[in-house]
């Protein structure tokens, strides 16, 4: 990295953590083309857990076909390819991290739901740990799931390979709840349908999913 870069990658840096609020949201690792808030971050560099974190109305951007960035919040995880998204809501105990995808895939992992000492769910870290992807066309809110989001300009599909995802028209109103093993697609002026996933799109979604870290079931 020049000595010009270095400076201007260290005034970014600084700046986003005196400035970011709190949340847990940062940056874990990327390849390709990564820019926060237009400025390219260095995907080379090695980042220790928490030390990027990002703020409601940060624009995260993946350009480029093979670009991905991670984020990670506790258990969750978010892979955003080739595409854009802008960090909504922060999340805590009565409201969700809410990221506006503007276009391209999201990849989300959240491996287990927050549990206390005992064992049991724990319903205030749980509530903390819930996450909404808006798109254009649909809302995905989810607790304890893997999915993948991919919005075009026409249109936007979900692919549950865990759990469950409730989507909803971004007109308000309609809502499915939509499991593992089911995807849907929202287009414009038509009413939102699931329907059995195809083998290849889960194929890949898992796919996605092990190079995340997660392991795929019966294999």
């Amino acid at each position: 990295m020049s000595r010009p870069f270095a400076i201007l990658f260290s005034f970014l840096f600084f700046s986003l953590i005196s400035s970011a609020e709190a949340t847990s949201w940062y940056f874990k690792r990327g390849h390709g083309n990564i820019f926060i808030n237009l400025n390219q971050v260095p995907t080379k560099i090695k980042f220790k857990k928490g030390e990027f974190p990002l703020k409601v109305g940060d624009l995260i951007e993946a350009n480029g076909e093979t670009s991905w960035v991670e984020l990670q919040h506790g258990e969750e995880i978010l892979r955003l390819k080739n595409g854009s998204m802008t960090l909504s809501g922060i999340p805590d105990q009565k409201s969700p991290s809410i990221f506006d995808l503007a276009i391209g895939e999201a990849m989300v992992s959240i491996k287990k739901l927050a549990t206390d000492n005992k064992g049991k769910k724990d319903k205030k870290k749980s509530e903390s740990e819930t996450l909404t992807i808006k798109t254009p066309l649909a809302s995905f809110g989810v607790r304890g799931t893997k999915f993948y989001v991919q919005v075009k300009p026409e249109s936007s599909y979900l692919c549950v390979c865990e759990g469950a995802v409730l989507a909803q028209n971004s007109k308000g109103g309609e809502s499915i709840l939509v499991n593992a093993g089911e995807d849907l697609h929202a287009k414009q002026g038509q009413a939102l349908s699931k329907q059995p996933a195809t083998s290849m799109m889960m194929d890949m979604s898992w796919d996605i999913l092990e190079d995340m870290g997660d392991k795929r079931p019966n294999k």
